[in-house]
């Protein structure tokens, strides 16, 4: 309902008060919505392809294994460079030395990359190291991070700290998440267009139940937030350079394979979408 209208979910009015005929144009656009993992996903493009199969699988609020927070931010910057931030971590090191202050080895070892249907999945382990400012420990230990980055730019991530010489026991696979002795964790992170140049970011992020209360997330949160506003001044100041340099090239780097292999998707799936639109105007024409 606004302003006493009432609506149908389809996006009609229905009721309005004072009148008893409702003008056919009162309406608005509607788009098919789903409630799940705590969010509220939006599928903005041709209805009839909704399928709510597609949508990630988030870590949600209600999750009896992790204890979560919550956030967002308001970028005055592309959607895209917030994704290609999250497609590569070597940045860590050096953007976030002052909040994740992780090992510089996370810079110089490339993670293993695998395309997926629908997005890209990383792993990496950085082998005999004392972890980061959110899980230091007293002696050496293996450090474990896989996510998915998934359409149209969701990033679901564990991270846990392992016993020394877990990596190579699994052969640098996923380990058997019992083992973690440190540390384990889970975040979820969605990146939204709002226009052609700002954008929204979603994340939650907490320990799993066996390695945290809800003081240890609040701590967690306050890093978090303090790393994604150097992020954000990152973004930002880097959608300035870019807007005021139109014409530079981009010059890809050992850590820009995921990026790159992102953006072709994104790419292909935008082709795809125009053509299937051509193609349904022109049966319309031809009709």
């Amino acid at each position: 309902m606004y302003h006493g209208l009432l609506f149908a979910p389809d996006g009609k009015v229905i009721e309005i008060p004072g009148q008893e005929v409702v003008p056919p144009q009162a309406r608005v656009k509607s788009y098919p919505v789903a409630e799940r993992h705590s969010w509220i996903w939006v599928w903005m493009g041709d209805p009839t392809k909704a399928d709510e199969a597609l949508i990630p699988p988030a870590v949600g609020f209600d999750d009896p294994d992790y204890i979560l927070g919550r956030g967002q931010l308001d970028y005055a910057a592309e959607a895209r460079l917030i994704n290609d931030n999250l497609l590569d971590f070597s940045h860590l090191t050096f953007v976030h030395a002052q909040s994740f202050g992780s090992d510089p080895d996370f810079a110089r070892v490339l993670p293993s990359i695998t395309p997926l249907p629908r997005g890209i999945r990383y792993l990496r382990w950085i082998e005999n190291t004392f972890g980061s400012s959110t899980r230091k420990t007293d002696v050496p230990m293996d450090n474990f991070m896989a996510y998915d980055y998934l359409l149209p730019g969701i990033l679901l991530m564990q991270t846990g700290v392992f016993p020394l010489g877990t990596a190579k026991a699994c052969d640098f696979g996923h380990p058997d998440l019992s083992r973690a002795v440190g540390s384990l964790s889970f975040t979820s992170q969605a990146v939204t267009p709002v226009t052609e140049k700002t954008a929204r970011y979603f994340f939650s992020w907490g320990p799993h139940r066996n390695f945290g209360n809800e003081e240890t997330r609040d701590g967690m949160m306050r890093v978090a937030a303090q790393a994604f506003t150097e992020d954000k001044t990152m973004i930002e100041a880097q959608q300035r350079v870019i807007d005021g340099s139109p014409d530079a090239q981009v010059m890809p780097t050992a850590h820009d394979k995921g990026v790159t292999l992102f953006n072709r998707l994104i790419a292909s799936m935008v082709k795809q979408e125009q053509e299937e639109q051509l193609s349904k105007e022109l049966e319309r024409t031809v009709s």
